[in-house]
């Protein structure tokens, strides 16, 4: 399978967000909105090309090796997520599943999406990308497995 570059999913997932907020200005998913980000399912995952990614923009916060030691470990809340405004304190390096949560579905037709966007009514009225359209970046990693990889 050839691999698109990250900067072209990155583009695609951009270009699906786009679609939704212009055929729906009132949808949740916006900065501040930061529900996702409090309620993780499970570890943040991510290919090794995003965490490379990611931990170049960590490497420039006063803070990296604490949330590098937050990162490893599962958490119910992103550490990355800056409480006071509800944002990523590191938004444009953040994984592909963050820039799709919310204007994707699964390949079992299942969204990946919150409550808020759930309790909709206008869900069947609107396109969503298929998240397998991102899966050419390659399989997800823990940072913690990612952390562990020998060619890191």
């Amino acid at each position: 399978m050839t691999r698109r570059p990250l900067t072209v999913l990155d583009a695609e997932a951009a270009n699906r967000t786009a679609s939704v907020h212009a055929a729906r200005p009132d949808w949740p998913c916006r900065a501040g909105c930061s529900q996702c980000c409090q309620s993780l399912a499970g570890p943040m995952r991510a290919t090794a090309l995003e965490w490379v990614r990611l931990d170049r923009a960590l490497s420039q916060a006063e803070d990296a090796d604490a949330l590098r030691a937050q990162l490893a470990v599962s958490r119910r809340s992103c550490p990355l997520l800056h409480v006071d405004t509800g944002r990523c304190r590191f938004y444009a390096a953040r994984p592909l599943a963050c820039r799709a949560y919310g204007y994707y579905v699964a390949r079992d037709g299942r969204g990946r999406w919150c409550e808020a966007i759930e309790a909709r009514s206008d869900l069947d009225t609107l396109m969503f990308g298929h998240e397998g359209s991102l899966d050419d970046a390659g399989p997800t990693l823990t940072f913690q497995e990612w952390l562990e990889l020998p060619e890191r």
